[in-house]
């Protein structure tokens, strides 16, 4: 005879959280459990009975995931486009793995090549569908951009033979200067509707206007001298950009070297925005750009051509 004491066996990782890393689209996964866990993923919904079972029925079943990094409490990792994975954590003692609840992580693909113009006040919206679309789902903001899932928006839905037959999807501005929209590509996965991730455009009904501006200095002072359509009353915030060898194409091209304290008020279209510089500061290689990317569909700069000898 040979007595000895049961296993213990862990207790399942239950509170697994999976979240995507919008820097480089990968996925995070986390949980509290102090053992060793592995991630394991299936493109397919598993019925099981209990928690434990073979680890070699596991990998039959599973794939592991191999984790492009991996910290204490959790794996980051990589998951192809158009990919549905029901990611499972897994604790291993011996022979045998206890199975813990599972995560549903999508990376389903989302509209792509999304294109706008404005046609008697309406929005018009074309795009380029994934393969497995069925259906668009577009909901809408008026001003300011809101949360994907506040109730207060209006909610579109357009099929895909819908969409084909008339080519284009249709948004009335009606008396809104400003729109936001939040377009979802969603797809039929087994019994299940499921939604890729946004993709966030703005829309404008009125004409973008054109700013002029000079640039002048003297040993402590650069000038700007804006010019616009006597209907402007104000544009929005704006910001100095230097460079260290050229003229700024972009807003990231260079150092914000000065910014206005909010929107710049014009009086029978023009304003004068002034600023202490210092010896460094190079005028000819200075531009101003609107401090949030999206004022550039209702304003556009005229930027300062100057004679290089």
């Amino acid at each position: 005879m040979y007595n000895a004491p049961s296993i213990k066996l862990p207790e399942s990782v239950e509170d697994l959280k999976v979240y995507r890393n919008r820097s480089d689209g990968t996925y995070t996964a986390r949980w509290s459990s102090p053992y060793t866990v592995y991630l394991y993923q299936t493109p397919k919904k598993l019925t099981f009975t209990g928690k434990t079972m073979k680890i070699e029925d596991l990998k039959s079943l599973m794939d592991e995931i191999i984790p492009i990094e991996e910290y204490t409490d959790g794996k980051r990792f990589a998951i192809k486009d158009g990919a549905v994975w029901y990611v499972y954590p897994v604790i291993q003692v011996g022979k045998t793995a206890i199975r813990g609840s599972p995560a549903c992580v999508m990376n389903l693909e989302p509209f792509r090549d999304i294109e706008r113009t404005m046609v008697n006040k309406d929005c018009i919206i074309t795009m380029t569908w994934p393969q497995g679309a069925i259906e668009a789902e577009f909901r809408i903001s008026n001003s300011e951009i809101k949360n994907a899932d506040d109730p207060g928006l209006e909610r579109r839905t357009i099929r895909r033979k819908d969409y084909y037959e008339e080519r284009q999807v249709v948004i009335p501005m009606g008396d809104s200067v400003r729109k936001f929209i939040h377009i979802y590509a969603k797809y039929k996965i087994e019994d299940d509707i499921m939604a890729s991730r946004p993709v966030i455009i703005s829309a404008y009904s009125v004409e973008c206007r054109k700013v002029r501006y000079t640039a002048s200095r003297d040993k402590k002072t650069m000038t700007f001298k804006l010019s616009a359509d006597p209907s402007v009353g104000e544009i929005p915030a704006i910001m100095a950009v230097q460079s260290s060898e050229r003229i700024p194409l972009r807003s990231g091209d260079g150092e914000v070297v000065w910014r206005s304290e909010g929107p710049v008020v014009f009086e029978n279209g023009s304003a004068t925005q002034s600023f202490e510089c210092g010896p460094q500061t190079d005028m000819e290689r200075i531009r101003l750009f609107f401090v949030e990317e999206a004022d550039y569909n209702l304003f556009k700069f005229i930027h300062p051509i100057y004679r290089r000898r």
